[in-house]
């Protein structure tokens, strides 16, 4: 598996895992995300276990939903600034 493939894998598992820690946190469920987004169901069931990635605008439509940075909807919870050294990001 190609090592830029993989750090994506990574981010769309980190992500999913957030979003669906934050949707429980704010008592949703996945209906209710999906109709806000235009999706299904399914598919937040696929963006939550990180078996689909999200583009930009779905990541910042998320962040904003839940009143959070980016950076808390990449990493999980604020504990400062993580970089991701520039050398390892691949455009895919």
């Amino acid at each position: 598996m190609p090592r830029n493939f993989r750090l994506k894998r990574q981010i769309d598992e980190m992500v999913g895992a957030n979003i669906e820690r934050l949707r429980i946190k704010s008592g949703l469920e996945p209906k209710q995300l999906a109709r806000g987004l235009g999706v299904t169901p399914g598919m937040i069931r696929l963006y939550e276990r990180g078996a689909r990635g999200l583009n930009i605008a779905q990541l910042v439509w998320f962040a904003n939903l839940f009143k959070v940075s980016l950076d808390e909807m990449i990493y999980g919870e604020e504990k400062g600034p993580r970089i991701i050294p520039f050398h390892r990001l691949k455009v895919v």
